[in-house]
């Protein structure tokens, strides 16, 4: 192979390795978030009874759409940031 295409064979496989540690980020971000959150339903049952109803009504009252967005969007760079330094 020639020089131009090995260089060019390898930025594919560092942008394609760049492009998946930032996805599986992301979703890794998300279960965490899910599983914290049931995680605090498990708490306050300890404490006292709580319907699941009325635990993820509470939940889903008292988060806003920037508290989750934000934490993607921060997600998403240190994503790029682990995929560069990866590689």
């Amino acid at each position: 192979m020639t020089t131009a295409v090995q260089n060019s064979l390898v930025c594919w496989i560092i942008a394609y390795l760049v492009y998946f540690s930032e996805k599986q980020l992301i979703l890794l971000s998300s279960l965490a978030n899910a599983i914290s959150m049931s995680g605090g339903y498990l708490g306050v049952n300890i404490r006292g009874h709580v319907s699941w109803h009325l635990y993820w009504f509470q939940v889903f009252d008292a988060l806003s759409f920037g508290d989750v967005i934000s934490s993607l969007i921060k997600t998403f760079f240190f994503g790029f940031a682990i995929g560069i330094v990866g590689c």
